[in-house]
């Protein structure tokens, strides 16, 4: 999700050299990513759930998910309506969510988080409207390495695109205080999630992410 048109492609490097980084990120690991992204998403969800993809983009992930998960019904949420999209996505102003509470069964935010300098904010507004449960898939930096690690896989591979790139991310202990504070608990963690091809997987593996089903504290949870 990004409030800049991803086709923007910057003023400090060259629209070409854009271009290519864009393209070799693509070839080299996008495809499977997207993939295997997809089946650990579509692993995890409700039966039967209607969902809201929150930051979905173009909704490419959304319907490979559906594709896995025929039961499943989703709806995009971005702040930016691409020209060709695969999925119903509505437009918003990546602060507050325009549905009334627990509209959707579940919301799905997927490496969206780390891209805003609030991310609180928008995971109660998840919280808010989703009926059971969310589901994320985010980033873990537990240490300056993994920081720098994710902070170069961010650049190379959004740069090219336009995308907002605040280098929002969090160490895992950080993670389970929002879930608490959020009034969350863990249904479902992987840790392994095995997105990259050899050899680029030494570097960009390594538990540096997650996919997590979170449900509802208390009285809202089924």
């Amino acid at each position: 999700m990004t409030e800049d048109d991803p086709r923007d492609s910057g003023n400090s490097i060259s629209n070409t050299a854009l271009r290519a980084m864009a393209q070799l990120h693509s070839g080299l690991v996008m495809d499977r990513r997207a993939r295997v992204l997809s089946q650990h998403i579509a692993s995890i969800l409700p039966r039967s759930a209607r969902v809201l993809d929150v930051g979905a983009g173009n909704g490419e992930l959304s319907r490979a998910i559906m594709a896995h998960r025929p039961d499943v019904k989703i709806d995009g949420l971005d702040t930016f309506l691409w020209p060709e999209r695969f999925i119903e996505v509505r437009k918003f102003d990546g602060t507050t969510i325009p549905y009334d509470n627990e509209s959707y069964d579940t919301c799905l935010i997927s490496d969206v988080l780390h891209h805003i300098e609030k991310p609180l904010g928008l995971m109660s507004e998840m919280v808010r409207v989703a009926r059971n449960s969310i589901v994320i898939k985010d980033h873990v930096a537990d240490s300056r390495i993994d920081f720098a690690t994710l902070k170069f896989m961010d650049w190379f591979g959004n740069r090219g695109h336009g995308v907002v790139l605040p280098y929002c991310y969090w160490t895992w202990d950080a993670w389970q205080r929002a879930f608490q504070q959020l009034g969350l608990e863990i249904e479902t963690i992987e840790r392994d999630l095995c997105l990259y091809p050899f050899p680029v997987s030494v570097l960009c593996d390594r538990k540096l992410h997650f996919i997590s089903r979170l449900g509802m504290r208390g009285d809202r949870k089924d």
